[in-house]
């Protein structure tokens, strides 16, 4: 196989004893096996690429695909998912970082000066007007482990040393992905 492969042989024992009883083995079956189709899954969510792109070593894309669609159809990438330990799944030991400005009333405008005045409540100038920045961390779409808010202006760098120190320790983080900011 000419592909790099995303799941390691841990991972996949701690996964099939739970694929199995949510699949309904009637008619053929498929000529791909479970670990390959998921691998064929990952693959594709791992580098972007449409159905029709997928390489040839996963077999037809269609095939791939109409299963994939008949798994969520049916909820078993869910049932897989809520049963999967934290520890097998690979991408929960990643850590996934982003930020989002959020515009301020322009009321805000007018922070009294006593109290810290716009630091005190992260606003920031800048050129859309005043603004905080969220900056949050995630192990899965389901799981946020880290959050600061910073200034609108603030760049995201210095805020990611502040959000690795809020991840817990277990399971032990083998990646950090964000965006070049």
């Amino acid at each position: 196989m000419s592909v790099r492969l995303l799941l390691t042989d841990e991972a996949w024992a701690d996964m099939a004893p739970l694929l199995a009883p949510l699949q309904a083995r009637a008619g053929s079956p498929p000529a791909l096996s479970d670990r390959l189709f998921i691998e064929a899954v990952l693959y594709l969510a791992r580098t972007g690429l449409p159905w029709r792109d997928l390489p040839e070593d996963f077999g037809p894309w269609d095939a791939v695909y109409n299963r994939f669609r008949r798994w969520a159809r049916r909820g078993i990438w869910r049932q897989l998912w809520e049963r999967l330990p934290t520890q097998a799944c690979p991408l929960t030991r990643h850590l996934f970082i982003d930020a989002t400005i959020v515009r301020a009333h322009q009321h805000a405008a007018g922070a009294r000066k006593k109290n810290g005045r716009h630091a005190a409540q992260a606003l920031g100038r800048s050129r859309g007007g005043l603004s905080t920045k969220i900056h949050a961390g995630c192990r899965d779409e389901r799981t946020g482990v880290a959050l600061g808010l910073t200034a609108g202006h603030c760049h995201a760098s210095p805020v990611f040393a502040m959000g690795l120190t809020q991840v817990p320790p277990a399971p032990p983080l083998t990646h950090a992905i964000m965006d070049k900011g």
